[in-house]
């Protein structure tokens, strides 16, 4: 977080950093990756040693009872970016289907073709379905593959979802 001044560092909505995704300098203005810049740029002016590996933008908002969010890049931006990728667009529902209270849950998984790395996702829905991104924000980062998330293991109970959870059958879809 340092800058081209030797004590001075930025951090927070002011400041860029790196795209995980693209490698290229981003902003992301959002509260963790602000307070986490700060810890990395008060650690450093206090003599420690810390690197902010950088962000992938993680957004999610509530629009009346829909729950919006993205994490990454989208296709579009991908294919700017030089990415040979492709997309999928699922529609599930966000629990067993005989246990009352679910909704559809739409998810876009972006990813690289040859490779099959996740370099986005955006996700639609009711019933608690924000929360899923956070797994595939993880996976975005970790830069895994639509087939090592095809492949996690998430927790199945029917109140909480189906048993083929709809980032899986994404991801499932994603691996034709």
């Amino acid at each position: 977080m340092q800058t081209n001044f030797e004590y001075i560092y930025a951090a927070g909505d002011c400041a860029t950093s790196k795209d995980i995704v693209t490698g290229k300098s981003s902003w992301h203005p959002l509260a963790q990756v602000s307070n986490k810049m700060g810890r990395v740029a008060g650690s450093n002016a206090a003599g420690s040693k810390m690197v902010f590996p950088g962000s992938i933008g993680t957004t999610l908002v509530k629009i009346f009872d829909y729950e919006v969010g993205f994490a990454g890049i989208t296709l579009e931006e991908a294919v700017k970016e030089g990415f040979n990728a492709d997309k999928t667009v699922i529609k599930a529902w966000s629990r067993a289907a005989y246990y009352e209270g679910g909704s559809e849950v739409f998810i876009e998984i972006v990813y690289e073709k040859l490779s099959g790395r996740l370099l986005g996702c955006q996700i639609v829905g009711k019933d608690n379905c924000a929360w899923r991104l956070n797994s595939v924000a993880v996976a975005i980062q970790a830069k895994l593959s639509v087939e090592e998330l095809f492949y996690t293991d998430f927790g199945y109970t029917p109140p909480f979802g189906p048993v083929w959870d709809p980032i899986v059958i994404a991801a499932s879809q994603s691996m034709k």
